[in-house]
């Protein structure tokens, strides 16, 4: 279809439309595109996480193994104690800092509402009364 390039209500309304159109593909690609890196950021946080666990579960068997044996000659409560408490504070640590790197993270889809804020604000301003 050919849109007549004279000045008329109709040639706006289609001008306008084909403005607005354009400006929600392009705003539906941004959200696409953040959902997607989204996916991507949970996916390898999930697969990190879930090799954390597993090798420190790993690691505090053998460490505890490890000083019961080296102990358990000398004292047994505290062969027994001390590595419950220093897999405690492990455990404490690792909690912090995963929750520091949640924290740390910028909020999801930031930039699309910021984008649809820009947009908001410039029409705003066009048909605002006094703009030429």
């Amino acid at each position: 279809m050919s849109i007549d390039k004279r000045s008329g209500i109709l040639s706006s309304a289609a001008r306008l439309g084909i403005s607005l159109t354009s400006l929600m593909e392009s705003k539906v690609l941004l959200f696409a595109n953040e959902f997607e890196t989204e996916r991507v950021w949970l996916m390898r946080m999930a697969l990190r996480l879930l090799v954390a666990v597993a090798a420190l579960a790993l690691a505090c068997s053998f460490a505890g193994a490890w000083l019961v044996y080296l102990l358990w000659d000398w004292n047994h409560t505290l062969a027994l104690l001390a590595p419950a408490l220093l897999f405690l504070a492990l455990g404490f640590a690792a909690w912090n800092s995963m929750l520091a790197l949640a924290e740390s993270k910028p909020a999801a889809f930031d930039e699309t509402c910021e984008e649809l804020r820009r947009d908001r604000a410039a029409l705003t301003a066009f048909f605002a009364p006094g703009h030429d």
